[in-house]
Formats: structure tokens, C-alpha cells, sequence
């Protein structure tokens, strides 16, 4: 008898080869792109996390350190308030925290030019000033505010948002 030489492979295990490696190859895409996804969330919140702590340490410290509150130039209970404050200092009288029209945070110290407390990266889509003060009493300002992450509309991944209420006091 002559003897069969077995050295390739056959059709079918060439198949099952492929579709081991193919399963394989697929799991560690589907992963990497998990990951990334993953990634991009994480990158998104701590954005606005970090955009809506700064910007109420500095609103915050803003009404605490002024010596009153302007409230009829003020808008309250309305969505893009406007809060408008004394201070002893005169130039930076009057402080004016409002949006932009980009929905950008700004902080206005008299005639200079406006600061931006967020970044570009993020838009204030609500912004709500309450005044909670009585007379006789301490003015106690209210502020309520969401921001999110500014996205491309094909990217949900970087869908996040952050909703905000606080009130401070001023002290005099």
C-alpha cells in the first residue's frame, strides 16, 4: 500500500480556523471600542463636573464677599438670569453674573472685561436665580443651573449633564 502524504489542511478545518481567529479578532474590537466609549463618558462628566465646581466657588464667593445685592437690575426666576451685585470696591461695582449668548458663564467686575467661568467645552442651558432674602434679614441668593457637555450630534457617548441647586448668603 501506498502512503497518503497529510501535510495541508482540509476545507473544513481551514474554516473553523478562520472563524476561531474571526471570533477572536471581533471580541477584542468590540472591547477596545467598549473601552474608548467608556473613556469618552468618563472624559465628558469630568468636564462638566469640574466646570460646574469652579463656577460656583467663584459665584459663591462673589455674593459672599459683596456688600449687597441690585435687585431690581437683577433677573429672578427666569431661565438665563442675571444676577447683579454691589461691592465696596468701585471698580468692581457693579459684579454681573449672567450667559452669553454661546451659553458660556461669565462674571463682569465693572468695566473690565467679562471673565468665563466654563469653558468652551460646556453650555449652561439653565440658569435660574432666586431671591430668598426677607426684609431685616441677611439677602440669601438661590441659584439653580444644569450644564452639559457640548456634543456632536452623531457622538452619545459624550451625552452628559449636570444639574445644580445651592444657596448663599451675603455676609455684611
Amino acid at each position: 500500500m501506498r502512503s497518503i502524504n497529510k501535510r495541508g489542511f482540509t476545507l473544513i478545518e481551514t474554516l473553523i480556523y478562520i472563524a476561531v481567529i474571526g471570533l477572536i479578532s471581533g471580541s477584542f474590537v468590540a472591547f477596545g471600542s467598549s473601552v474608548s466609549s467608556a473613556r469618552n463618558k468618563t472624559y465628558a462628566a469630568q468636564e462638566v463636573q469640574s466646570n460646574v465646581r469652579f463656577a460656583l466657588e467663584i459665584i459663591s464667593n462673589q455674593i459672599r464677599s459683596s456688600s449687597g445685592i441690585n435687585v431690581p437690575a437683577s433677573v429672578w426666576n427666569a431661565n438665563n438670569g442675571k444676577l447683579v451685585l454691589t461691592n465696596a470696591e468701585l471698580n468692581k461695582n457693579p459684579a454681573i453674573i449672567d450667559l452669553d449668548e454661546e451659553g458660556r458663564l461669565r462674571l463682569k467686575l465693572g468695566s473690565a472685561d467679562p471673565i468665563f467661568l466654563t469653558s468652551p467645552r460646556v453650555k449652561v442651558d439653565r440658569l435660574y436665580f432666586y431671591n430668598f432674602s426677607n426684609e431685616n434679614e441677611r439677602e440669601n441668593i438661590g441659584l439653580e443651573m444644569s450644564v452639559v457637555y457640548r456634543q456632536e450630534a452623531s457622538s452619545a457617548e459624550f451625552g452628559f449633564r449636570q444639574d445644580v441647586k445651592t444657596a448663599v448668603s451675603v455676609r455684611q
